[in-house]
């Protein structure tokens, strides 16, 4: 007979350390674009701006699409 043991994990959960790489991943992207001195000439150039919550982290630098972030047309 196999026994289960109920613990406190504090809210560490494989999900809640999904969010906080999602949130760390985003953070490091958005610190990249408001560091990017050519980005800015491109902006003023074109007389651009970046709309508020279109940054996206790299895929390929983070976890596969399955990490619990929303995105548009996934159910």
């Amino acid at each position: 007979m196999a026994t289960i043991t109920v613990t406190n994990h504090n809210g560490r959960t494989p999900a809640a350390h999904r969010a906080a790489a999602a949130a760390a991943r985003l953070a490091d992207a958005e610190q990249a674009i408001s560091s990017d001195d050519a980005l800015h000439g491109l902006l003023k150039a074109f007389d651009a701006q970046i709309i508020p919550g279109s940054l996206r982290p790299n895929m390929a630098e983070g976890e596969p699409a399955g990490d619990g972030v929303e995105t548009e047309g996934r159910a």
